[in-house]
This record gives C-alpha cells, structure tokens and sequence, in this order.
C-alpha cells in the first residue's frame, strides 16, 4: 500500500466534515432542544427542593452551598447543590478564558439559569424566561489558585443567606403586635420583623413572610420553586 493513501482518507473526511458544517441552521430543532434543556433543570430544582424536605443532612448541605454563593437565587443554589455541591467559585466558559484560565480536558459543566428577555402572559401580565447557562467550578479549570477554608456555619451565616437572596428590604420593628414574629406587607412591598427574636424564630418566621413575598412575585414556576423552598423552612425551623 502506498505511504501516501493516508492522505486520500484525510481528504474524504475533510470533505464529510464541511459538507456537514454547510448543512442549513434548524430553527426549530434548537428551539426544542433549549427547551428540552430548560425543562431539565425546572426538574432538577424540583427533584432537590423534594430531597432537603426529605433529608436534614441535604438540607445542611443547601445552607453550606447558599453561604459559598449567596449572591445566587434559590433556585440556582439548589442547582448547584444538585450537580456539584462541592463548588467553590463558579463561571462559564468565556469568562474563565477572558481571566487567562482555560477548562481542563474531559470536564464537564453544569447548568443555572439566568434572566432572558421579558414576555407577555395570557393575562397580560409582564414575566421573564430563564434560559440554561453551563458552568464550570475552578476546580475543573487550571487555575493554580489556593483555596480558602470554609468557614464553619452559624445561626448568623444561615440567616444571612435567607436575607441576601429576599425579594424586598427587610426591616427591624418594635410595634408588631405581641402574636406576630413578621410580617410580609404587600402594599409597601417590605418585611418587618420583630426585635430581640432568637435564632430559630428568626429563620422560622423570616422564611415564611419570603415565602409570601416570593409567591406575589408572579406565577412562573422559577418563583413558585423558591416560595416551595421558603416555605419549607418555615416548617422545618
């Protein structure tokens, strides 16, 4: 066989693979494809708002995750925490590279999600998409960086990391009436909570009135994922 036949059978694959990137864009394929994306993680959202209801150290492990990333929503937490709880500092591909860091070979990213363009309801109400956006932690990356410890949970960071993430201000009162811990006030949009509480009174009335304030915000499942999380503290405190 000649020593150059090689070359022959790199051109026909060469000529497979541009004939292949000349194929026309699908429209709807894409479409389908990011939606189908989209769906996973609503799913995934719900499948770990179900198993911290369901198990104390899960839920443990939300907190540990919601205090590493407590600029993040609830709902991309539960993100994290359900495809690599272990993160510690997160961005997408073109950022890391706009650092100088590059993605080591044979990782693989996650999803969040983040705000898309604003659309009309059927009731003529304004809402937000939420479009998937992949991942990687810098431990997937060649970043030579060394890492802090973390540092150990209290009341306080706990707490902390339900306020960060609250959709109003929230404010100390000393006039709530003696039966009432907070209260969610929809006409002012804001929270007011009562002085001088204990920790576990706090996170137990603080996650109820966010739980409120989540739910007014609209009736996409992004929100009704996070009222479902609040409310579940509530109970469990």
């Amino acid at each position: 066989m000649s020593s150059f036949d090689d070359l022959f059978r790199q051109e026909a694959s060469d000529r497979s693979i541009a004939n292949a990137s000349e194929q026309p864009f699908d429209k709807e394929a894409w479409a389908q494809k990011k939606q189908e994306l989209r769906q996973w993680t609503y799913d995934k959202i719900d499948a770990a708002t179900t198993a911290i209801a369901q198990n104390g150290e899960q839920f443990q492990q939300y907190f540990d995750v919601q205090s590493r990333f407590d600029r993040y929503s609830v709902s991309n937490a539960l993100l994290i925490l359900a495809q690599r709880p272990e993160a510690t500092r997160i961005a997408d591909f073109d950022t890391w590279k706009e650092q100088g860091v590059y993605i080591r070979r044979k990782e693989t990213g996650f999803y969040i999600l983040e705000p898309g363009e604003e659309y009309e309801r059927e009731d003529g109400t304004k809402g937000i998409s939420y479009n998937p956006k992949k991942m990687f932690d810098i431990a997937q990356t060649t970043a030579n960086q060394k890492r802090e410890q973390p540092q150990p949970l209290n009341d306080r960071t706990r707490i902390k990391a339900l306020m960060d993430r609250s959709p109003v201000p929230i404010a100390m009162s000393d006039t709530l009436p003696s039966d009432v811990q907070a209260l969610y006030q929809p006409d002012t949009r804001s929270i007011v909570i009562r002085r001088g509480m204990d920790a576990g009174d706090i996170f137990r009335s603080l996650a109820q009135e966010l739980a409120h304030a989540e739910l007014e915000r609209g009736d996409n499942r992004y929100s009704r994922s996070a009222y479902a999380f609040h409310a579940y503290c509530a109970s469990y405190m």
